[in-house]
């Protein structure tokens, strides 16, 4: 899941749907 974790744009890869 690539997608900014706290929203300042940086791509980590998460398994969580936040």
């Amino acid at each position: 899941y690539g997608f900014d974790y706290w929203g300042k744009g940086t791509t980590v890869t998460v398994s969580s749907g936040m």
